[in-house]
């Protein structure tokens, strides 16, 4: 026997909601005493685990790969790909700014 079917929820009603998109260039792993001598003008290198792409965010939920472009006069992030079912989710979904 099939379980009843409820309508599905109205998305609309979420689309608004704000939510935090995070942008990691890279990270790194270093002792605290380093982290201590940080100062204005001190470099941290980073790991090269990313290949130079972007990782973003949602939450903690890692939702697509992008790389960094000037876009009028601004840096801007392009989104060079979605990441597994989260990609399938989002491009389901339509932007209006696009």
């Amino acid at each position: 026997m099939n379980p009843p079917s409820t309508p599905p929820p109205n998305l609309e009603n979420f689309l608004d909601l704000p939510v935090n998109l995070t942008a990691e260039l890279g990270s790194c792993c270093k002792p605290a005493r380093d982290m201590l001598q940080l100062g204005i003008g001190s470099v941290v290198k980073l790991d090269d685990r990313t290949g130079g792409q972007l990782h973003l965010y949602v939450g903690p939920r890692l939702v697509a790969r992008g790389e960094i472009v000037l876009e009028a006069n601004a840096l801007a992030i392009k989104v060079t790909s979605l990441v597994g079912e989260n990609g399938a989710r989002i491009e389901s979904l339509t932007c209006s700014d696009q």
